[in-house]
């Protein structure tokens, strides 16, 4: 089967991008990968037993690594922090990060997986993310403060891809502010980690 999906924080290209199927933050025994293409896109080939792994474990998530290799194609500039999706993710940029750091936990078993919500933006009706990675991530979509709140509340941001929405005109408004978020996202972490360094 085959994982896939983009990393962005503006297009990445030449990432090495993992399935983190063993929950340890690395890209090691074994792990299927792939280099994101000049769209950010991946396409990582999974046996059975990662793919349901991947679908289930609190743990795995997809990883993309820093490298002098990893460069966002709009600036140029190397990507210098590693991005995570939590179980289940597809879409790895700056917001998806911000969940996959604040927990260790999973959604609830009943909760379906970015990867199974593919092809369907909205979130069913009456449905709600419960818990670890989803619950996180839901938080961190109710506090962007963004126009367009009504349709942001029907997307489900561990699935979309902001910047091939631009590309193809589609949800134009949401979009470029889920990107403007995203880029603010990453230049809080630049300014923080230094500071963390310091500290520790």
């Amino acid at each position: 089967m085959n994982f896939q999906g983009a990393a962005y924080d503006g297009p990445l290209e030449g990432c090495t991008i993992c399935a983190d199927t063993n929950g340890n933050l690395g890209c090691d025994g074994g792990e299927p990968s792939d280099t994101t293409d000049a769209t950010g896109g991946y396409s990582i080939g999974l046996n059975d037993n990662q793919w349901t792994v991947m679908q289930t474990e609190s743990t795995a998530g997809l990883l993309v690594l820093p490298s002098a290799t990893c460069r966002d194609i709009h600036t140029g500039l190397e990507q210098r922090f590693a991005l995570r999706g939590g179980k289940g993710a597809t879409s790895v940029n700056p917001l998806s990060s911000l969940p996959a750091a604040l927990t260790g936990s999973a959604s609830s078993p009943g909760t379906p997986s970015a990867a199974s919500r593919q092809s369907r933006n909205a979130v069913p009706s009456g449905r709600r993310l419960q818990s670890g990675y989803d619950y996180h991530m839901q938080q961190v979509r109710n506090n962007l403060w963004i126009n367009q709140t009504y349709l942001l509340s029907t997307i489900d941001l561990t699935a979309y891809n902001a910047y091939e929405a631009v590309r193809t005109g589609r949800d134009y408004c949401m979009a470029s502010a889920l990107i403007v978020r995203g880029a603010q996202t990453q230049s809080t972490v630049h300014q923080v980690a230094p500071v963390r360094s310091q500290l520790d």
